[in-house]
């Protein structure tokens, strides 16, 4: 299976080397892919016949397309790329709905609503796409094997119930227990969770620490 991540930050080189440690085929799609940059050495130190293409050809070359870029610039990026260009794809959106603005007391603000999620805005763009959120509230340094005292609860969010069940697969595959949130208004909870992560580890430098779903 194929997956394609659009982004080389510090999320998406724990997963782009997490998948392929899994023996997934993985091609990475980044802005800066002719002139590279840090982010892109490092992945190639690391992996040497790693395939570094632009955002459109990454999303061409698979099947299901990773997306780990800021929040507030996901809506324009998947414009840019083209939106007939996701037809039939799964997209599986690792991002928080943050703004560029500084947080306030740890706190960073969202762009989406109680009403609307930022997973559901794409999803809306691209009708003819499977959108799923999933372990957006996951810092980048537990995304693979993390070392916890417990297994943590990887959430996910999604309408497709077999597509939902292709990314459990791959989630569970990189260390982490699953759970089915329900569909993608559930992402409207998921997003205020990586909120509140991330203000945690802003606040009190708690970074080692991640959500669990007792039943």
């Amino acid at each position: 299976m194929k997956i394609s991540i659009l982004g080389t930050g510090n999320v998406a080189q724990a997963l782009i080397n997490g998948l392929i440690n899994e023996k997934y085929n993985v091609v990475v799609g980044s802005r800066n892919f002719e002139k590279g940059s840090e982010n892109i050495e490092k992945l190639k130190q690391v992996n040497q016949t790693l395939s570094i293409v632009s955002y459109q050809e990454a999303v061409a070359l698979s099947e299901i397309i990773l997306i780990s870029i800021p929040g507030f610039a996901l809506i324009e990026t998947i414009k840019d790329i083209g939106i007939k260009n996701f037809e039939g794809k799964i997209l599986w959106d690792i991002t928080n709905a943050f703004s560029s603005e500084a947080p306030t007391n740890g706190v960073i603000k969202l762009i989406s609503s109680p009403e609307e999620s930022l997973s559901e805005s794409v999803q809306k763009l691209l009708p003819l796409s499977h959108v799923v959120k999933g372990m957006n509230t996951i810092g980048a340094h537990l995304m693979y094997q993390p070392s916890l005292k417990e297994n943590g609860t990887a959430f996910i969010a999604g309408n497709n119930e077999e597509v939902k069940n292709t990314i459990s697969t791959i989630i569970k595959s990189l260390g982490w227990n699953t759970y089915d949130a329900g569909k993608l208004e559930s992402s409207r909870a998921l997003e205020y969770m990586g909120q509140l992560y991330v203000a945690q580890g802003i606040l009190y430098n708690k970074w080692n620490s991640t959500f669990k779903y007792i039943d």
